[in-house]
């Protein structure tokens, strides 16, 4: 009889601790949502928290732009810090601010990307993209640097 009160008495012990854990887990759930309690205050938070990611201004630049912000384009590209970039994003962002004018953000592009250049077939890739960029450059001071930077770049083997 002894035994069984005290199994029974140890079961509502590791019960009541259960119901316990998991209330302060609920409240420390809940404590974490009303940090980002919309979208808006997630995405400060976000830039805040990672100002030095260019990953992350340029997804705030492309979303920006699919939402035909060119004011929010315009401010992401210009908080975005300057190279090294990834270079998944190199290629973009040029896109990206030769739609916003913005020439700043393109001349660091169009130098980030002769900055990933090395001899061989990466190279002539980085050749090709200019040559692309240089034919459609959105105003004339871009359409200069692009024509420096290629007769700058030497694709010797």
């Amino acid at each position: 009889m002894i035994a069984f009160s005290f199994i029974l008495a140890l079961a509502t012990l590791l019960v009541g601790l259960g119901l316990a854990l998991l209330a302060y887990a609920a409240l420390q759930t809940h404590q974490a949502s009303k940090a980002y309690a919309s979208q808006d205050a997630y995405d400060d938070a976000l830039l805040r928290d990672h100002y030095d990611d260019p990953g992350i201004h340029y997804y705030f630049a492309l979303v920006a732009n699919r939402r035909a912000s060119r004011s929010g384009l315009r401010a992401h590209l210009s908080s975005m810090p300057s190279p090294p970039w990834p270079t998944s994003i190199i290629i973009p962002t040029y896109e990206l601010a030769a739609k916003a004018n913005d020439s700043v953000k393109t001349r660091e592009a169009v130098d980030a990307l002769v900055a990933t250049a090395r001899r061989g077939p990466r190279c002539e890739t980085v050749r090709a993209q200019l040559e692309t960029w240089a034919v459609k450059a959105p105003n004339p001071s871009t359409a200069a640097h692009l024509e420096e930077a290629l007769a700058a770049l030497s694709c010797e083997p």
